[in-house]
This record gives C-alpha cells, sequence and structure tokens, in this order.
C-alpha cells in the first residue's frame, strides 16, 4: 500500500477522532504535502457534514427502540450461548 492509499484508508478514522499518536502525525504530515489526498479529505469532510446536519431524519418511537433492544438482547444472549457450548 502506498502512502496515498494508506492515508485514503484513514481519512473516516481521522474524521471520527480515532486517529492517535503516530498514525495521527503521519496522517497530518501526508496531508500537508499531498494536495490529491487533502482534497479528498475535505470533500469526505462535506459530505459527512451535510450527512451531519440533515439528522435526524425521524425520530424512532418508544415502541420501535423497546423492540430493537429486546432483539438486541435476544441476539446477544444467543451470542453468548454459542461461545460457550464451543
Amino acid at each position: 500500500m502506498n502512502l496515498c492509499e494508506d492515508c485514503l484508508s484513514r481519512i473516516d478514522f481521522y474524521l471520527d477522532d480515532e486517529l492517535r499518536g503516530e498514525d495521527l502525525e503521519i496522517f497530518h504530515d501526508h496531508v500537508d504535502w499531498c494536495a490529491p489526498c487533502r482534497r479528498q479529505l475535505a470533500e469526505r469532510r462535506r459530505l459527512l457534514e451535510s450527512v451531519r446536519a440533515s439528522r435526524p431524519l425521524y425520530v424512532a418511537s418508544n415502541e420501535f427502540r423497546g423492540c430493537m433492544a429486546q432483539l438486541l438482547e435476544q441476539e446477544q444472549s444467543a451470542v453468548s450461548l454459542h461461545n460457550v457450548q464451543e
């Protein structure tokens, strides 16, 4: 993987504030001198900001949230049971 590919694969992590330490330094250094990667970063930042600005498209009802919580608990129980049986 070349530097640009590596940088592009980390843009989303950067925008989500998940890069730390040396990874963050390398990312900043690369974007500082690489115009194509800097443009990609700007484009993805604009896209992310527009998505964040448009939410919420709807608010889930309490009934729906309760059903989803129940389904997630059931799934977690099934996964836990499966892991114990292995």
